[in-house]
């Protein structure tokens, strides 16, 4: 049931219900306004709240992500910090891929 607006937290001019509201209050930052100015209030998360399970995966795979694409940068680095390779970035990362193919840059 929809009941009387009160403030939202977010700006949209929705209707939501009182439920709906606390849970939105509870999960987001919110405004204390105090002499004309405002300020955040940022709630605190408890090791308990979160879940250990989606947190892992999720920084499993950015963690891999991120590796698989700046590994290259790294092969590139190595080579040209070597002198196996002379030239520009662009030059040596060529080069690599004519010889080895792409594959060259893992």
């Amino acid at each position: 049931a929809i009941v009387a607006r009160r403030p939202c937290p977010c700006p949209c001019p929705c209707p939501l219900t009182e439920s709906e509201i606390n849970s939105h209050w509870q999960s987001a930052a919110m405004i204390v306004r105090n002499r004309g100015g405002a300020e955040w209030d940022h709630q605190d998360i408890e090791w308990a709240q979160l879940d250990k399970t989606k947190m892992l995966g999720s920084q499993t795979a950015m963690a891999v992500g991120l590796r698989g694409i700046l590994y290259p940068n790294s092969v590139i680095k190595t080579h040209v910090q070597t002198n196996v390779l002379t030239g520009s970035t662009k030059e040596v990362a060529r080069t690599i891929i004519e010889r080895n193919g792409l594959r060259g840059l893992w």
